[in-house]
């Protein structure tokens, strides 16, 4: 894989997460106006899966922004995927550092 590709995919996995991301958000969005509107709490990210089956737009929403989130550190696998690829063990490296700082940034933040 050349350098151009890997931007080429890294650029194709902002675009999806980003639109998958706002389409989950917006049909969250949705549902809550011509529903009878949820719960308008916070919801704890551990408990959407059972907001969503008990029919709470409000948890659609919430998996949207975590998706938005979720993004960026997607666009750094997909990027030590590539540069791994490619043979740039350095580029590789400094990617996946950069994701477990992330990462790590993510679970501290969650306490």
């Amino acid at each position: 894989m050349r350098t151009a590709d890997t931007r080429q995919a890294i650029s194709k996995v902002l675009v999806i997460g980003m639109a998958v991301s706002i389409a989950v958000m917006a049909a969250g969005l949705i549902w809550f106006s011509i529903g009878d509107g949820g719960e308008r709490e916070d919801i704890n990210p551990m408990d959407i899966p059972s907001e969503l089956l008990r029919g709470n737009p409000v948890a659609l929403v919430d998996l949207g922004i975590i998706l938005l989130i979720a993004t960026p550190a997607m666009r750094l696998v997909a990027a030590v995927g590539g540069f791994l690829r490619e043979g740039d063990r350095i580029y590789a490296m400094v990617a996946l550092l950069v994701l477990m700082v992330v990462l790590v940034a993510i679970i501290m933040g969650s306490r």
